[in-house]
């Protein structure tokens, strides 16, 4: 909900980088083909089914991860302007094969071309995720190096200074407080949900009480951990 999708078509649109190619997870290739039909009504857009022998094609074609190997190098051949990769953190595994045929596909696009990743989560677990997304994106020469990234980028405080280091030179963060000020706060409501199989619901809780009590813990903290069963 921070616009990146619109943003991603805004940036095509301001370059004329066409044609673009976008990958997305398979659940989001609709909403990408509807988002370009909405703010882009005059650009083709082509989404990519399965393992066709001739891939559909337009101003923007949309495939998903899984598909990428099949087509890359037809889509490499339209000598795509541009590539988008959503939810970029899908290529953080340098040695999955997603990946490697996602930078493969990448590296078809120009100098003079556009690569953009978006993603709402960057970094799941560690810092060293980012040196496989910035490679696919061709940024990682701005920190010189994989193995200089994962020094430079550890100990304390190294996550402030990744993110003022990334927007420094090939980062740009919305917050929804900065683009949706008109959205309510987020809430919490307990929605009670009534129980088919209470006998079963009850045996795995006596389950989980039980080991529980086997565990090294402090009584109150026991107590705490086993209150939030019930």
């Amino acid at each position: 909900g921070l616009g990146k999708t619109v943003e991603a078509l805004a940036a095509l649109e301001a370059d004329g980088a066409y044609p673009a190619v976008v990958v997305c997870p398979a659940s989001m290739k609709l909403t990408w083909e509807r988002e370009t039909e909405r703010w882009l009504p005059h650009r083709s857009v082509a989404v990519i089914s399965g393992r066709v022998p001739v891939p559909p094609a337009g101003d923007i074609t949309v495939l998903n991860y899984e598909i990428v190997a099949a087509h890359r190098e037809a889509l490499a051949r339209r000598r795509p302007q541009a590539i988008v990769i959503d939810e970029s953190h899908y290529c953080k595994n340098p040695r999955a094969k997603r990946t490697q045929a996602v930078r493969a596909l990448a590296a078809s696009v120009p100098a003079s071309g556009l690569r953009l990743a978006l993603t709402g989560t960057p970094v799941l677990n560690h810092a060293d995720e980012l040196i496989a997304q910035l490679r696919v994106i061709d940024r990682l020469s701005d920190f010189g190096s994989g193995a200089r990234f994962s020094n430079r980028f550890r100990g304390m405080q190294s996550e402030e200074r990744l993110h003022w280091h990334l927007r420094r030179v090939c980062f740009v963060r919305r917050r929804k407080s900065e683009v949706l000020p008109q959205l309510p706060p987020k809430r919490q409501v307990v929605v009670p949900v009534a129980l088919t199989n209470t006998e079963e619901y009850r045996l795995a809780e006596r389950d989980v009480i039980e080991w529980l009590r086997t565990q090294p813990l402090d009584l109150s903290e026991l107590n705490a951990r086993i209150a939030t069963t019930l």
